[in-house]
């Protein structure tokens, strides 16, 4: 039988300028409380281990449920997003003034390109990965407060899918 896995993305975030925000530690929209009302309780079983991102996005979320549930709890920078390097914090109008040609060779193969000094998404997709295989061999059913980018990787892998139709 499989370890049970449940996967949440963190809420809604503070990001009035649109800017590029994979390993930028930006705040949340509305306070963590609010992640209560968005999951099934049945989720948050006493043996349950929460697991989460260590950026604020997901590690307040994770900390409230952990503490409301009485559950522990486990931060990782394994399942963080995307690195975006050099293009963290800036528009994407931005980086098309600054570096146009980068850009548009990562548009083309998102999956493969890396932005300067940044991950692909086939870099994340294999952090992701490999902490996917290292908790398998733990009994204990997790909770996943994370990112879209992580939660697409473990979906295509376990789907056997392709990361663009994965989630």
């Amino acid at each position: 039988m499989m370890k049970q896995i449940d996967l949440i993305r963190h809420g809604s975030v503070h990001n009035p300028e649109n800017r590029i925000y994979g390993w930028s530690d930006i705040p949340l929209s509305n306070p963590p409380e609010g992640i209560i009302d968005l999951i099934d309780k049945n989720i948050l079983k006493k043996n349950s281990l929460i697991v989460t991102s260590d950026l604020k996005r997901c590690s307040m979320a994770a900390e409230f449920l952990a503490e409301q549930y009485n559950l522990q709890l486990l931060q990782t920078e394994q399942i963080r997003e995307q690195s975006f390097g050099d293009w963290e914090n800036m528009t994407w109008d931005e980086v098309k003034a600054k570096q146009p040609e980068e850009l548009k060779q990562f548009f083309d193969d998102w999956i493969h390109e890396r932005p300067p000094n940044g991950e692909s998404f086939i870099d994340m997709r294999q952090r992701v990965i490999e902490f996917l295989e290292e908790r398998k061999a733990h009994s204990r059913a997790e909770i996943w407060i994370t990112h879209a980018g992580p939660i697409r990787a473990v979906v295509s892998q376990q789907k056997k899918t392709a990361f663009n139709r994965s989630v």
